[in-house]
């Protein structure tokens, strides 16, 4: 039973609204810190099966006399380690505000997190992409990292106890309900909270009599690498008896680094797991080709023993030609066009019978007895004329056909009928590399929407491409370029960026007028956190929609370009990698800045995904972001 909503705590400081789960040694509330107004979290220490409430008072006693050595002695253990949690500082950490005893029983205060647990994410979404799993394990291994410096092990690592912060997409750790503070010296345990297990994220020691009774960083490492699997495969983990009896199930199709961790963290004897959160990390950022982590199916990823494998060595890569590089290279090739005509005209002259050469039928010994110059113009030079018709190829020129070496069958040349041929043209100048560099800033219309916020982007000449597509490539199609970042239809349809960006302000007339407020911001509804078009197309109907200095910009480039959303952004970011090595060929890159997402928060925010972390937010619309448009294909 548990409390009822309205129930005050602390004489009078906390209001219990509503609960918000039951675990098997308390119960956590959602409250109101009355006197600051605003929403905290409280749990409260209530051993299910030893304790009972009274309906009345909402006192807690024992459901027998003889647990009153052992539960009093289990709640100022709690209360200890409630008040070693709060010394605690870290981003990825819950703070504890305040600690208390009431109702027969103890209570410490936490932020309220809003937001979803990473068990109800993969719950309701399905696995996560393996970015945003290790973004979120690697969030995590920060609070573990931070703790195990202090002797402290969590002791309940799990899906359901990291909170994804909705307002920056922090994972924060939670629920210290289990966790133990060792001695520094001996290592041993300084508290006998009572032990509990979460079925497929406990090691097997939590399972024994007395649990963890030494400093043991490894137990924490088990849970951390059972998260990373419930996490890419959106299954529970199998329990530790299991796993050591039968193997972890087949991690095909898994990145190497993280079948490896998975398998060497949930190891059953704690000798085979990293055996700190720095050794953990090492194992996850070894990113192996998945060639040379591949072993026969006997062989496969063992928990009691598992074969060394030697890493691949990676070949350097060839550094890729810039575009600059490649046009002028190209254009160099053009030029020597001529050569070739020139050399063909030599070979059709000498195959030519000297009678027709002389036209009053003399041989070539009587022309040169007589000491006569035979010369032949241009225009004595024969093609064979054909109805204009395409080849097999498709191609076709005006007046004659293109006769090329794929030609299945090529008509025979007459000799009777003649057309003159132009004569080889003078060959183009190589372009400079001034005509080839990317333009930084055609200035136009006097708005300062350019990279440095002076006028628009002009457009980036270059070479033509084909679907299918995949992410990294270069789109170059119906009048659009770019970088695609999304595909789908086996890689025929997707979503481009654009080669170039700017820096704005999402909404111009947003104004501070002091550290704390702000002024002028309007509400445009454009809220859609996967469709960054429908948002656009919100804000450019508007009768202000020149405030919106974002989006005009991504519009300036066409009626199919747009300011992405929230959910785009983030894809944008998790293929940075790819993104970037193509825009590398174009002097540019995805800065490590923020950039604005067309999704509003509200009127004075929106919502920001910075590059070079992934770390989003809401800013405020007068932050001066990056910006680069999207458009679909």
């Amino acid at each position: 039973m548990q409390l009822t909503p309205g129930t005050l705590l602390e004489r009078g400081k906390y209001r219990i609204i509503k609960t918000l789960g039951r675990g098997g040694f308390g119960v956590t509330y959602l409250a109101e810190q009355v006197m600051a107004k605003r929403k905290v979290c409280i749990k409260e220490f209530f051993p299910k099966n030893y304790y009972k409430r009274d309906g009345d008072t909402g006192a807690l006693t024992l459901s027998s006399d003889g647990f009153a050595e052992s539960m009093n002695k289990f709640k100022a253990k709690f209360i200890k380690e409630a008040q070693t949690i709060a010394t605690l500082n870290h981003a990825n950490i819950i703070p504890i505000h305040d600690v208390f005893e009431e109702n027969g029983t103890a209570y410490y205060v936490m932020d309220y997190i809003e937001g979803e647990s990473l068990y109800d994410i993969v719950k309701h979404g399905g696995a996560l992409t393996e970015a945003d799993a290790v973004r979120y394990i690697r969030d995590t291994a920060a609070a573990l990292e931070h703790i195990h410096a202090r002797q402290i092990m969590h002791l309940d690592v799990k899906p359901g106890n990291i909170m994804v912060r909705e307002e920056d997409r922090r994972a924060i750790l939670i629920d210290f309900g289990l966790s133990k503070h060792y001695d520094a010296t001996s290592g041993e345990a300084t508290s006998t909270t009572p032990v509990g297990v979460s079925h497929g994220y406990a090691p097997m020691e939590q399972y024994q009599d007395g649990g963890v009774s030494t400093f043991s960083p490894e137990t924490d490492i088990y849970s951390l690498g059972a998260t990373l699997y419930f996490l890419v495969t959106g299954n529970v983990p199998p329990q530790a008896t299991v796993v050591a009896e039968q193997r972890l199930p087949n991690l095909e199709g898994l990145s190497s680094n993280i079948r490896e961790t998975i398998a060497k963290s949930m190891s059953y004897l704690r000798k085979d797991r990293p055996h700190t959160i720095k050794e953990f990390l090492a194992l996850l950022d070894n990113k192996r080709p998945v060639a040379a982590v591949l072993a026969a199916e006997s062989e496969k990823t063992k928990i009691t023993q598992k074969p060394k494998i030697q890493p691949a060595v990676e070949q350097p890569k060839p550094k890729p030609k810039t575009y600059l590089e490649r046009e002028l290279e190209h254009e160099q090739k053009r030029s020597r066009w001529w050569l070739w005509c020139f050399l063909l005209l030599f070979i059709v002259v000498l195959c030519i019978p000297i009678k027709y050469l002389n036209p009053n039928g003399d041989n070539a010994k009587e022309v040169a007895k007589e000491g006569k110059r035979v010369e032949m113009s241009a225009e004595e030079v024969v093609t064979t004329p054909i109805e204009s018709e395409p080849d097999v190829l498709g191609e076709q020129v005006e007046g004659e056909k293109v006769v090329t070496m794929d030609d299945p069958v090529k008509k025979p040349v007459s000799t009777e009928a003649t057309t003159p041929v132009e004569a080889p043209s003078q060959p183009k100048a190589p372009l400079t590399a001034q005509q080839l560099l990317l333009p930084e800033v055609a200035a136009s219309e006097g708005n300062r929407a350019s990279g440095d916020g002076t006028g628009w982007a002009a457009p980036v000449k270059v070479p033509a491409t084909s679907a299918p597509y995949k992410v990294g490539d270069l789109y170059n199609e119906n009048g659009k370029q770019g970088v695609v970042f999304w595909v789908t239809d086996g890689g025929r349809h997707g979503k481009i960026v654009s080669l170039d960006e700017t820096r704005a302000e999402w909404d111009l007339r947003v104004e501070m007028i002091d550290d704390n407020e702000y002024i002028n911001g309007t509400e445009t509804g454009a809220n859609s956190y996967s469709d960054g078009k429908a948002n656009t197309e919100k804000v450019m109907s508007r009768a202000d929609s020149r405030y919106f200095q974002a989006f005009t910009w991504c519009r300036h480039k066409g009626a199919d370009w747009y300011l992405p959303a929230f959910d785009e952004l983030e894809a944008i970011f998790h293929n940075q990698s790819a993104i970037n090595s193509t825009l590398a060929e174009y002097d540019a890159e995805l800065r490590d800045n923020g950039y604005w997402s067309s999704t509003e928060y509200h009127e004075f925010f929106a919502w920001v995904v910075r590059m070079g972390n992934g770390h989003t937010g809401n800013y405020y619309k007068n932050y001066y972001g990056y910006v680069r448009a999207v458009s679909a294909f």
